[in-house]
Parts: structure tokens; sequence; C-alpha cells
């Protein structure tokens, strides 16, 4: 499903811009789609540290082999900035 967006500009000699995206849901199911085909499954978990309000999102990519990789991304704490700190790998 593609969807549109404008983004309306503040200066009256601009133009707005427009793009076109696909929701959240069409993307996982690509993903879903093609991690299925090599076997591997994505397990995802989010939670907040009560402490710093930093949002942890944790996915699990495992394959039926046994074989497994965890990504941990961590955010700025979410009461103060939307900008990321970053992902580990264990």
């Amino acid at each position: 499903m593609t969807l549109t967006a404008v983004i309306r500009s503040p200066f009256p000699r601009e133009d707005d811009r427009t793009f076109r995206y696909a929701s959240l849901a069409s993307g996982l199911d690509i993903v879903r789609k093609t991690l299925s085909q090599q076997e591997i499954a994505a397990i995802q978990t989010t939670r907040i540290e009560q402490l710093t309000g930093q949002v942890h999102l944790t996915t699990l990519l495992a394959h039926a082999s046994g074989d497994g990789s965890l990504l941990i991304y961590r955010s700025a704490p979410a009461r103060k900035s939307k900008r990321h700190i970053g992902w580990e790998r264990h």
C-alpha cells in the first residue's frame, strides 16, 4: 500500500513537498516474506528504562539452523529527545 504525505512549506515562495511512502505494515510484510524464504525468524521486544526514560528495542534474528544474532537499539531518553544513541550487536 502506497501512502502520500505533503509537507507544507512555511515560506511563501517555496512549493510544498510531496512524497510517497509505504505503511509500516506493508514494509513488515515484505521483511517477513524475505526472511522466511531464508528460514530466518525475527522477534522484537521493547521496554523503557524507568530511571533514564531510554527506549530499548531488542531484535533477535534466528536461523532454522540454530544460529542467531541479537541487536539492541537504545534511544535517547524518551522524555528529552528523539535522537537515537545507536545499535549494539550481541
